[in-house]
């Protein structure tokens, strides 16, 4: 039994994660013969929600873990790890997560989404002066700092400054005055979901007219419409294949299955991409380790991971050494995509590691 953590206004990764479950159960016989069976448990925002979660997975027996999104991870990680129950998968949004040393992570999570958005924009860009938007002040600003700050620097960059979003005072005015007053050349944002059309119309707004990058959160379809011009030319970096990429077999499957298997319109996003590759990654692990299957074979065959298939992803090795001070991350590699004229354009041509 697979587990899924999840926060409740995120259906559309459950969805996609179901679909997954679904297509291997209906169309390729289960694993091993036997049906997959997929154990989801939704958090409500607190930490003992997401406690409770992880210990309902322990009580299940799940032979692993994956995270939708979890803003309290640190409240359920450590619970799976004293059981023995590795994390994998997952769109990581703490760094805690990214450290543990049960978590399996085949993308590069909030860390490595500054650390490639930055050296995007330092080499591909040539960035003399950046402002790097801050939204959770507590959360984000040591990520920002370490992985996009000295990212930046490090490409010769030292013109770097943090701008704290703080919605709840004023709106976005008072930060878009602040990044007026800097003049970046180029902005750099991770914003929450539920925040990223709001920034896009305010950085678009601008009268300096910095170029924009912005994480995978912000990669939505229905998103970018809403949002009109403020899309327009804009880079959006994401750690598995492009939505428009026709070239990828994966990225195929997963449209048939959401749309065979789909509660719904599922729509392609990195989010809804990265809970359909955790199942399928899982899957993978499992048929490699053969019978009998438990927790501690599956931690040992990960570890044990070298440029292993990573579902729409660039293939992952989980060695603890594929991204500096995040142990967990097995698959630093990123896109990057500007969206021009209704369409997203391919612009690194390749994946780019930033480490």
């Amino acid at each position: 039994m697979l587990g899924l953590i999840h926060a409740d206004r995120r259906s559309d990764a459950l969805a996609a994660a179901r679909a997954a479950v679904e297509l291997v159960n209906k169309d390729r016989g289960g694993v091993g013969g036997q049906p997959l069976k997929l154990e989801t448990c939704p958090t409500s925002g607190s930490a003992e929600s997401s406690s409770e979660c992880a210990r309902k997975m322990v009580d299940l027996k799940a032979l692993a873990v994956a995270y939708d999104a979890d803003d309290n991870v640190e409240a359920s990680v450590s619970v799976l790890q004293r059981a023995g129950v590795p994390v994998v998968g997952a769109a990581p949004t703490s760094n805690s997560l990214l450290k543990a040393p049960n978590a399996f992570v085949f993308n590069a999570g909030i860390g490595g989404s500054y650390a490639s958005m930055s050296a995007f924009a330092a080499r591909n860009l040539g960035a003399r002066k950046v402002a790097l938007i801050v939204e959770n002040e507590a959360v984000t600003t040591p990520v920002a700092r370490a992985f996009g700050e000295n990212v930046l620097k490090a490409f010769g960059v030292r013109d770097v400054t943090l701008v704290r979003v703080a919605p709840a005072a004023g709106g976005l005015a008072g930060t878009m005055r602040a990044i007026t007053g800097v003049r970046p050349d180029v902005v750099i944002a991770a914003p929450q979901e539920n925040t990223c059309a709001d920034v896009m119309k305010a950085v678009h707004g601008l009268s300096i007219r910095p170029r924009a990058v912005y994480s995978g959160t912000c990669l939505s379809p229905d998103l970018l419409k809403a949002v009109g011009a403020a899309a327009e030319n804009v880079y959006f970096e994401t750690p598995v294949v492009p939505p428009d990429d026709v070239a990828d077999a994966g990225l195929e499957t997963f449209r048939r299955a959401v749309a065979k298997y789909g509660a719904g319109a599922i729509p392609v996003t990195p989010r809804t991409q990265i809970a359909f590759q955790s199942v399928m990654n899982v899957i993978d692990v499992v048929n490699r380790v053969g019978a009998p299957v438990n927790s501690d074979r599956v931690i040992s065959a990960l570890r044990q991971s070298k440029g292993w298939p990573n579902f729409m992803g660039h293939p992952y090795t989980c060695d603890g050494k594929q991204a500096p001070a995040l142990p967990a991350v097995c698959a630093p590699h990123t896109r990057v995509v500007q969206y021009r004229a209704g369409r997203l354009i391919e612009i690194t041509g390749d994946w780019l590691n930033p480490f």
